[in-house]
């Protein structure tokens, strides 16, 4: 099961289209970053992936692998220019890097240029 969370309904929309023809997809309009809501209708997964635009996009990750289970991965896509544009993008992902090890264990990490400039993906495990 595919909970796929949003806080646009224009997305949520698409979303739910999609879902009618899948069936393992459960469209969930919400604020990703306040996990009390998102408690009430999300269980633990195997898998969490994360990609979105916001300042706060690491903080949002940290709080939502409370649904992740034990040995479960994580994915995590970091836009630099949505954390700051005035810093360079290699010391964003440094920062981001070095408080996710806090955190989870980083299996793997790549720089998505030239596909996506100033994104850089994390893929991780809950210990």
């Amino acid at each position: 099961m595919i909970f796929a969370v949003d806080l646009s309904s224009r997305v949520l929309r698409e979303l739910v289209f999609i879902s009618e023809e899948r069936g393992n997809i459960a469209p969930i309009l919400a604020d990703a970053s306040k996990i009390g809501e998102l408690a009430k209708t999300v269980v633990l997964c195997d898998v969490l992936f994360q990609d979105i635009a916001q300042k706060t996009q690491l903080a949002i990750f940290l709080k939502n692998l409370v649904f992740l289970k034990k040995d479960g991965y994580a994915i995590l896509c970091v836009k630099s220019r949505s954390i700051d544009v005035t810093k360079e993008p290699k010391k964003i992902f440094a920062e981001i890097k070095r408080e996710l090890s806090k955190h989870i264990t980083i299996i793997d990490e790549k720089n998505l240029y030239p596909y996506e400039k100033d994104h850089y993906i994390f893929l991780c495990r809950k210990r």
